[in-house]
């Protein structure tokens, strides 16, 4: 990945967030900012790409130079700056002490997950599946508090994991990760498990599918 391809990058991953305005500006004469956002609320992002080999790392003079330029320059309201690699011990008493963020490169796995998750929920298609098993938990706990029998909950199971089976075949299609949903209905299952093994009550199950 190149400079300017690791700028578009992290462009990208603003997209993904949500922001309303990225611009990649890095360049000659950029002052230090490679990447400037603008939050739907008006919020200013700014960030700084170092797109450094694994073990060159960031030191203190180039998060002062940034520093000095982010927020009086560019007007940055959160200051960011990003590396492959990663920041020396002064580099990050410098940022602590100036506001600024450091993303290294496994804070940069951990955003790129998040920004794919935020704009996944933002799917129409993920808040359909969304609510359908928000509906099969609130269905759930209303039947448990008609104290169902016993007989009804091979039944009810066989239903909710035929319906896991289908969202996870709808998703595949959709290109969708809908992993957290399946989890959700994969704990629904278990808490029914637990009560038909005795190991807990209908009103344990009710209180613990509302968290």
């Amino acid at each position: 990945m190149s400079a300017s391809e690791f700028e578009h990058a992290l462009a990208k991953l603003c997209r993904l967030e949500g922001y309303a305005q990225v611009d990649v500006v890095g360049g000659a004469g950029d002052l230090g900012a490679d990447v400037i956002a603008v939050s739907a609320n008006g919020r200013r992002l700014v960030i700084q790409a170092k797109r450094y080999r694994q073990g060159r790392l960031v030191g203190s003079p180039e998060v002062q130079r940034f520093g000095g330029k982010c927020f009086i320059v560019h007007r940055a309201e959160r200051a960011v700056i990003a590396t492959t690699s990663g920041f020396t011990d002064a580099a990050q008493r410098y940022a602590a002490l100036a506001g600024i963020e450091l993303v290294d490169a496994r804070a940069l796995e951990a955003w790129a997950r998040r920004a794919d998750q935020a704009h996944e929920r933002a799917n129409p298609q993920y808040e359909h599946l969304s609510g359908i098993v928000a509906k099969v938990k609130n269905d759930v706990s209303l039947w448990l508090a008609g104290a169902p029998r016993i007989e009804e909950f091979a039944d009810v199971i066989a239903n909710i994991d035929s319906l896991r089976n289908s969202l996870v075949a709808n998703a595949l299609a959709s290109q969708l990760n809908i992993r957290p949903l399946e989890h959700e209905l994969r704990r629904v299952l278990r808490y029914l498990d637990d009560f038909v093994a005795s190991r807990t009550t209908c009103a344990s199950v009710i209180a613990r599918l509302r968290v």
